[in-house]
């Protein structure tokens, strides 16, 4: 026999569920994918005597998260292309004055080949004079078609990481081409010339 609930009680539980919070959103993740050049092939290597001073040079690095990698490097100033396996529509070259770091902290959903990336933190390596160099980290906004900046940080910055990886988890609710990127951390002359090269 089915036992009927009395009506103020029903009430009291539906109130009760509808007041529950929500589920909380997964928790995000980090994968890491190789820029290394060493890690990397260039498809029509050159012997560097013949290279001529703003000639370029590209490298394709292994596939991480489902993106693939293309570090150019044209001159003094280096490109990171970042597109999903075979899709050439996708929008997703950034810039930097020198180089990049060795890796990339993607920042997604799940695990293993269920992963599915939403940012990227990247490191830009600035030379500030001859002989010394500085760095920034680039966090990246993964949408549909594109991705875009951020939010850049420091690299100086004490938990420059753990700064940019806040960003990255936050960059969910940032909209490419609507929203100005932010910078964390002391805005020095080569952050500066890090975002102008955004634009």
């Amino acid at each position: 026999m089915r036992h009927r609930l009395a009506p103020p009680l029903a009430a009291a539980l539906i109130a009760a569920a509808s007041a529950a919070p929500p589920a909380a959103a997964a928790e995000l993740q980090s994968l890491y994918g190789d820029i290394a050049r060493k890690a990397c092939r260039n498809p029509n290597p050159k012997p560097a005597a013949r290279l001529g001073e703003h000639e370029l040079v590209v490298y394709n690095c292994p596939v991480s998260a489902g993106f693939g990698a293309t570090v150019k490097y044209y001159g003094a100033q280096a490109g990171l292309d970042l597109r999903p396996t075979g899709d050439k529509a996708f929008v997703g070259e950034i810039a930097a004055p020198h180089d990049f770091g060795e890796k990339i902290e993607w920042r997604g959903e799940g695990v293993g080949k269920a992963f599915r990336p939403r940012a990227a933190i990247v490191r830009i390596i600035i030379r500030d004079g001859e002989t010394t160099s500085s760095s920034a980290l680039a966090v990246l906004k993964i949408e549909d078609r594109r991705l875009c900046n951020a939010a850049y940080v420091n690299g100086a910055e004490p938990e420059a990481n753990a700064l940019a990886r806040r960003e990255a988890d936050a960059a969910l609710t940032f909209r490419c081409g609507q929203d100005q990127p932010r910078v964390i951390g002391k805005r020095t002359p080569g952050l500066q010339e890090v975002g102008d090269l955004a634009r």
